[in-house]
C-alpha cells in the first residue's frame, strides 16, 4: 500500500511539472526544515525590513545584489529575483511591485547552505538585511520632508516625462547626462516603461526615496 502511494505521488508531481513547463513556470523546490530554522532565527529582523521596505520588490532587490556582492557573488537578475519571490504574473504587472512578508520569508528560505550556522547566517544575510532596514526607514523620513517641495514640481509639469527628466539633468555633472537619455531615465531611475509619457506623483517620490542613503 505504501509503495503505491508513493507511486501516486511521483506520477502526480510528474505531471505537475509537465504542467508548468508547459505554461512556462516552475515549481519552487522543497523548503529544508534546517534552513527554515535558521531563518526564522531571525523573524524580527526580516519582519523589520519587510515593514521599512513596503515590500517593495525593487528594495528587496536591491538588498539581495547587495547580499550577493558582499558574498563575491554577481547581482540577482530580476527576473530570478520575481521566482525567488515566488511572485505571480498578476503581481508583476502592479506598479510598485509588492511581495508579501511570506514571500520574502520564502526567498530567504532557500539561502542558507548545508553547512551554514544561525552566526554564519547572520553575518552572510541578515546584518545586510538590517543595513537595509536602517536605509529604508531613514529615507521613509527624509521624503516626508521633502514631499511638499517635490510634490509642487510633479504638479507643475503634471508629471511629464520630458519636463522631470529635464529636471534630473540639471542635477547632473554635464558629461554624465549624455549616458542617461529618457527612455533609459524611465527605465533605471522611474522603474516605468521607457516609453512612459507621464510618471504618477508617487512612482516620482518612490523614486526619490530609493536613491537616498543614510
Amino acid at each position: 500500500a505504501a509503495e503505491a502511494v508513493e507511486k501516486a505521488q511521483q506520477e502526480a508531481m510528474a505531471k505537475a511539472k509537465e504542467a508548468a513547463a508547459a505554461a512556462g513556470t516552475k515549481i519552487p523546490a522543497p523548503l529544508k526544515p534546517e534552513a527554515i530554522a535558521i531563518v526564522d532565527q531571525f523573524k524580527d529582523e526580516i519582519k523589520a525590513m519587510h515593514e521599512a521596505t513596503g515590500g517593495r520588490v525593487t528594495s528587496i532587490h536591491s538588498t539581495f545584489c547587495a547580499i550577493c556582492q558582499a558574498n563575491g557573488r554577481p547581482p540577482i537578475p530580476p527576473p530570478a529575483m520575481g521566482q525567488l519571490l515566488e511572485l505571480t504574473k498578476e503581481e508583476t504587472q502592479k506598479q510598485p511591485v509588492c511581495a508579501t512578508e511570506a514571500q520574502l520569508f520564502k526567498a530567504l528560505y532557500k539561502m542558507p547552505k548545508p553547512d551554514d550556522s544561525a552566526d554564519v547566517f547572520k553575518v552572510k544575510v541578515i546584518s545586510h538585511l538590517i543595513a537595509s532596514t536602517v536605509r529604508c526607514a531613514h529615507s521613509k523620513k527624509q521624503i516626508e520632508v521633502l514631499r511638499p517641495a517635490l510634490s509642487a514640481l510633479h504638479s507643475g509639469c503634471g508629471g511629464a516625462t520630458k519636463d522631470l527628466h529635464a529636471f534630473f539633468m540639471d542635477l547632473m555633472p554635464e558629461e554624465q547626462r549624455s549616458a542617461m537619455p529618457l527612455d533609459m531615465w524611465n527605465m533605471h531611475v522611474m522603474r516605468v516603461h521607457p516609453k512612459t509619457e507621464q510618471i504618477p506623483l508617487e512612482q516620482f517620490l518612490l523614486s526619490f526615496q530609493d536613491s537616498m542613503d543614510t
